[in-house]
């Protein structure tokens, strides 16, 4: 007979799983802190009015350490885009009002082709003498997310397009070489991501941004195409030599309302959304860039207290990771990993072996998880079941209990009955049975005397 008297395992089990839920995922309710979520899938900025004196864009800010960029460097953006056909829409830049005068740099999509506009300093021609590069991508409003990334090197001097990571266009301008960008004669002009200041240079064709953007960088240097496709998928620390703006775009409305998006270099470049742009989550995921062979494991244990099973974890990446695995949930306290942080190449395979040791029989499971250091990138759930048995059969593996109300007179116990029976060809002695909790008792039933018995076959 088991006694019952409370009920708290169900309450602990929810309780798990919402740790579990908190500790492998990006919160979706976000701090009032600045970058005080680190995570690179969160919110994004949405933008959906693209003329007029509502058009929506964000301003960043007029500081001279912005306008001393001018020998190099890199923008790059996570953005699903919205087409306006026939239209430039300007994904970001320092440029116009007016030709040439505050002319720097431009990035802007029409249609499906992809261009990136410099202009030199100390020169006056228009368009003959900038530096101009494009890139056609027939699938760009259909593919979902897609990571494009522009660099300038005035060392070469060549303008880059990257998009997710490789390089689809690059060139210079033979006749008018730019090894220093032009200085735009208004300082008083911002840098502008989803917009421009030439906005209204032409009414008629020029657009503001339309969707969403996220992961918004600039660095005041250019970037190698490895750097790029390795970041891309990274949440970054802030502190990376070179990195001028870092929007991670994870505040709430409430701080961009108030102070902006949170510049996470610690420069203070404060990101102002104009005209009610707003932060939403999105659907952007990063896939996990690393497999586990086995996908799971079932295993049978017969009179056997201890086994060890073998894995092997491979990077399926070009960049590598560092990872960490761990066993949680359900019965984790039988299961010990031989190695719990790797770092990962490509291609190059690594084993190590998960321990059981235990004396409890049924259906003992849990689940093995491989997670990604850097805070980007999903995880791994590896569901790991173990039945273990011994000679002795089971007719139930749960015993379920009736509900006991506190305060009930009628009814103060509940119980619920196992067969046990000796499978094997020879007489079994069963010497003891232990239960964890003091509000449970048991007693053979039958007439048996206490244990130890022995069980004939």
């Amino acid at each position: 007979m088991i006694r019952w008297y409370k009920h708290t395992y169900l309450k602990l089990r929810i309780i798990a799983a919402i740790t579990l839920l908190l500790l492998l995922h990006a919160p979706t309710v976000f701090a009032q802190s600045c970058d005080s979520v680190r995570y690179c899938i969160g919110n994004a900025v949405n933008t959906n009015i693209t003329s007029g004196k509502t058009a929506q864009w964000i301003e960043v800010d007029t500081s001279y350490r912005i306008r001393n960029i001018d020998a190099a460097f890199t923008f790059e953006a996570w953005y699903k885009p919205s087409q306006q056909p026939g239209k430039r829409v300007y994904l970001g830049g320092i440029w116009g009002p007016n030709r040439d005068n505050n002319d720097v740099w431009v990035a802007y999509l029409q249609d499906t082709k992809i261009t990136f506009e410099l202009s030199p300093d100390n020169s006056y021609l228009g368009s003959a003498d900038n530096t101009i590069v494009t890139a056609t991508i027939p699938d760009l409003y259909t593919r979902g997310w897609v990571h494009l990334a522009f660099t300038f090197d005035g060392t070469m001097p060549v303008a880059s397009i990257y998009v997710d990571g490789y390089l689809m266009a690059q060139g210079m301008n033979a006749a008018h070489p730019i090894s220093i960008l032009h200085h735009q004669e208004s300082a008083k002009l911002p840098l502008i991501f989803g917009g421009c200041n030439g906005l209204y240079d032409d009414s008629v064709t020029n657009r503001t941004f339309r969707g969403q953007v996220d992961e918004i960088r600039f660095w005041s240097k250019a970037l190698t195409e490895q750097q790029i496709r390795c970041q891309k998928s990274q949440s970054l620390e802030g502190t990376e030599a070179g990195l001028e703006i870092y929007y991670r775009c994870n505040d709430s409305n409430d701080v961009v309302i108030r102070d902006g998006l949170c510049d996470a270099t610690g420069n203070n470049h404060r990101g102002k959304v104009r005209n009610g742009g707003w932060l939403a989550p999105y659907d952007r995921t990063v896939p996990a860039t690393f497999t586990l062979n086995p996908a799971s494991l079932t295993a049978t244990l017969v009179c056997q207290n201890d086994s060890d099973f073998t894995f092997t974890i491979t990077d399926t990446s070009f960049c590598g990771n560092s990872v960490t695995a761990f066993v949680y949930y359900g019965y984790s306290s039988l299961f010990t990993l031989s190695k719990s942080s790797f770092v990962l190449t490509q291609n190059q395979p690594q084993t190590f072996t998960l321990h059981f040791s235990g004396a409890l029989t049924g259906q003992l499971w849990t689940y093995l998880y491989i997670v990604n250091n850097n805070r980007c990138g999903d995880y791994l759930q590896i569901p790991i079941i173990v039945n273990r048995s011994t000679e002795l059969s089971y007719s139930k593996t749960t015993l379920q209990m009736d509900t006991l109300y506190v305060g009930c007179q009628e009814y103060t116990t509940t119980e619920d009955t196992i067969t046990i029976c000796n499978q094997s060809n020879r007489d079994l002695t069963v010497s003891n049975a232990q239960l964890k909790d003091p509000k449970f008792s048991w007693r053979p039933s039958g007439g048996y005397p206490p244990l130890p018995i022995v069980l004939k076959p």
